[in-house]
Order: structure tokens, then sequence, then C-alpha cells
């Protein structure tokens, strides 16, 4: 009694188990944890909208639940999609979304955290320009992010940073990691008490930013997309998950 199990590998329920519950007594978790598979309506969990230029955000009826931002024929149209910022890194937060986009020319998208969205036309928290990340003027003060875009040399994912509207130098995700239209990637970024950021591409680290961002500044989870062109985009998101020390 009164012992602890370690566990360093995934609890496997199998046979009967895995059929009828199986767990006595109330799990408590020593963490702050919140995961949204939005199999309701995003408003029903308080996530923020912002549809510029005729962008749209719906629930989608899909096996599972996605929220679907759906550009318009417009080129700068863009979407974000966040929450309250109540995270930090001087709690150690990580934000893992699981996303894809329908088509991956022409467009920019971004996932991660952000002090705030833009709340603005034309422009996405996070922007690749010849190669290198830059914050696009607004509110948002602190962040890192996977970003793509195609508006820059490379169409590959990106590990950036803003710390203080200080825009850090992005480094480009080992591996030579980018999107594949309409196949979910699951984007994880890990934050810690010394403001360093570790990125994560379908459970590989993948990048590492040492003190790229103010430890003490509350953070929203934060997805977004922007159309490099006059023709829709269409970004899914069928998980975002949270969590942080208590």
């Amino acid at each position: 009694m009164g012992q602890q199990v370690p566990v360093y590998r995934e609890l496997d329920f199998r046979g009967y188990a895995n059929q009828t519950g199986n767990i006595k007594g109330n799990p408590m978790y020593q963490k702050v944890f919140f995961t949204d598979h939005f199999i309701a309506d995003a408003d029903e969990s308080d996530w923020v909208e912002e549809d510029t230029n005729g962008c749209t955000t719906t629930h989608s009826a899909a096996n599972g639940g996605l929220t679907i931002l759906t550009l318009g024929a417009v080129l700068s149209d863009c979407g974000e999609f966040s929450h309250t910022a109540q995270w930090s890194a001087s709690k150690n937060c990580v934000m893992e979304a699981r996303i894809h986009s329908d088509i991956i020319t022409l467009v920019g998208i971004n996932a991660g955290w952000v002090s705030a969205d833009m709340s603005s036309n034309d422009v996405i928290a996070f922007q690749i320009t010849g190669g290198a990340a830059t914050l696009s003027t607004g509110p948002t003060n602190d962040g890192a992010a996977f970003v793509f875009d195609t508006a820059g040399s490379v169409d590959v994912w990106y590990c950036a940073a803003t710390k203080a509207t200080v825009d850090g130098t992005p480094i480009a995700a080992t591996g030579t990691r980018a999107p594949v239209a309409s196949t979910f990637q699951n984007l994880r970024v890990a934050l810690n008490s010394d403001g360093d950021a570790t990125f994560y591409f379908n459970g590989d680290a993948v990048g590492f930013l040492p003190t790229c961002i103010t430890a003490g500044t509350l953070l929203t989870p934060y997805c977004a997309v922007i159309s490099r062109t006059t023709a829709a985009r269409v970004l899914s998101i069928d998980r975002i998950t949270c969590w942080q020390d208590e």
C-alpha cells in the first residue's frame, strides 16, 4: 500500500479488460490537463475563432470530430483558432495539435503557443519570408510554434519562436519534415521553465530553441492558416491537447 508503480511505456489493456471498466478508484492528475477532440462545437469549450477575409470555422460531423478552417478564394485570407491564455513555460507547458491541410501549396500554417492571436486581416502569428520566420506586426509578444509557409524559400516545417517581441532565428525541423496533403500529423511544442522549446513531429524530437520565450508569459494553444493564392485552402484540426505542472 502507498507504493508507486513506475511506467516507462504504455498501459495496454487487452482481452476482457479492454471491454469493460478497468479502473477502480478515481484517477487524480498531478498535471493541469486539457484535451479536445472537437466532438462538439468549438464554442462549447470556449475556443476563439478569428475569421478574416472570408474564412469560416465549422464543426464537422466527421468520425471522431473535427474543427475545420475553410479559407475563401481570397489572397491572404486567414483563419486563427485559439483558447484562453492560461498556460506558461514557467510551469513546463506542452501543446500538441493533430492537424492536416487539404492542399500544401501556396499556404501558410502555424501550430503551437502564442501570447495572443493576431485578430487582423492578412496575417497570422508566424510567417516565413525568404527562409526566415518573422512575426507579423500585432499583439503576439511571445510564442513558439511549428511554421510552414510556402512564401518562404524552403517548403518544410520550421521551428520558430519570439521572445518579448524579438524574433528568434528559426530552424528547419530535422529530417526534412513537411506536411502531406490530407494526412494528419502530430505537432507538439514543449516549453520549460528556462524558456526553452522542444519540437516534436509525430513523436520524434525535431528541433530545440534555447531560452526562446519569456517563461512567465501566459500563452494560448494556437492553430492558424493563411492562403498564398486566390483559391480556397482547408485546415482540419482533429485534436488539441495541453498540459503543464500544477
